[in-house]
Formats: C-alpha cells, sequence, structure tokens
C-alpha cells in the first residue's frame, strides 16, 4: 500500500520579528503590526501558531474578540511552543465575550504552562476586578508588572490604569507599581 502525504509547509516567525510586532501590537500600532506580519509570514501558506497568536492579538487590539478567540484556540493547537500565549490570549478574548468562567480557566491554563505569563496574570486580574474582587485582582495585576521586565510598550501599566479608573480609583492609576 502507498501512502501520499500532502505537507503543507508552515513557516513560523524568529523570535526577534515575533516580539517586534507584539511591542507594535501593544503600543496600539496595529497597522505597523499588520503590515509587518504580512511581510515576515509567508500568506501563501498556513499560519504558524506564532503568527496566529499575532493575528490573534491584532484582532483583540481591533475589538473583534471572536475573531481573535479563533486564532487563539488554533494556536493552542498548532504548536505547544506558545500554548501560553494561546492560552492567555483565550483568556482575554472570553473576558471581552463575557465567558467569565472559560477566561478564568483559560488563564489559570496559561500561567500553568508558564508562571511568568504577564497576559495570563493581567487577564486573572480583570477577571476579578469583574468578580467584585479588587484585593485578589490587585495582587494579580502587580504579579503581572514584576513580570513585565521588557515594559517598553507599557502594555501591563496600560491594562492595570484602566482598572484603576474603571473603578473610580484615579490615584491608584497614577502610581507606578513594581
Amino acid at each position: 500500500m502507498l501512502f501520499f502525504t500532502i505537507h503543507n509547509p508552515i513557516y513560523g516567525i524568529n523570535k526577534n520579528d515575533f516580539k517586534v510586532i507584539n511591542d507594535l501590537i501593544e503600543e496600539e500600532n496595529v497597522d505597523e503590526a499588520f503590515k509587518q506580519l504580512k511581510i515576515k509570514s509567508n500568506t501563501n501558506k498556513h499560519l504558524s501558531a506564532d503568527a496566529q497568536v499575532l493575528v490573534g492579538k491584532i484582532y483583540l487590539a481591533l475589538e473583534k474578540p471572536v475573531k481573535a478567540f479563533d486564532y487563539f484556540e488554533k494556536s493552542t493547537f498548532n504548536s505547544i511552543n506558545f500554548s501560553d500565549e494561546g492560552y492567555a490570549g483565550l483568556a482575554l478574548s472570553s473576558i471581552k465575550m463575557g465567558n467569565l468562567n472559560d477566561a478564568h480557566n483559560y488563564a489559570l491554563k496559561a500561567i500553568e504552562l508558564n508562571s511568568d505569563s504577564v497576559d495570563g496574570k493581567l487577564a486573572l486580574g480583570l477577571i476579578f476586578d469583574d468578580y467584585g474582587q479588587p484585593d485578589v485582582a490587585e495582587k494579580y495585576y502587580k504579579q503581572a508588572l514584576m513580570r513585565d521586565t521588557a515594559n517598553k510598550s507599557l502594555y501591563a501599566i496600560r491594562v492595570y490604569a484602566n482598572s484603576k479608573l474603571r473603578y473610580g480609583n484615579p490615584s491608584k492609576a497614577k502610581k507606578n507599581h513594581y
């Protein structure tokens, strides 16, 4: 018996390009991030898990959590290397869709896979804010801020500050907690 395998190459993005594009997304420069993603990935082939994570983050930035969720979900099936980022993205997408229980489970999975997951910690902060447990949320925000060592885009600080403003605490939003 003869078997034929159809090979669809999946081209990944190198770590430096991933970081550059991710930073653009976190800086809310979505148009440039998308442009760079198109240049760096081979658009005629299937997207790699790292590219799917970036597309998911772009859709989150564009306030399209359902589309983001789809890309994050695909990334978790395509590679174990980006599963923590995929699960953190699933958590953030689920929060935007109002599925807090699912979001909580996804965030915990992201942290289980990578205890330094900034997005996983931020997701838990947002979830516990929505659960009405600001002290628990504060703990996760602070952990995210401490783990966000690059801190070039101020993404974690921005999420934290927005949560404080959302709950009418502008004085805490102005403080730098790390």
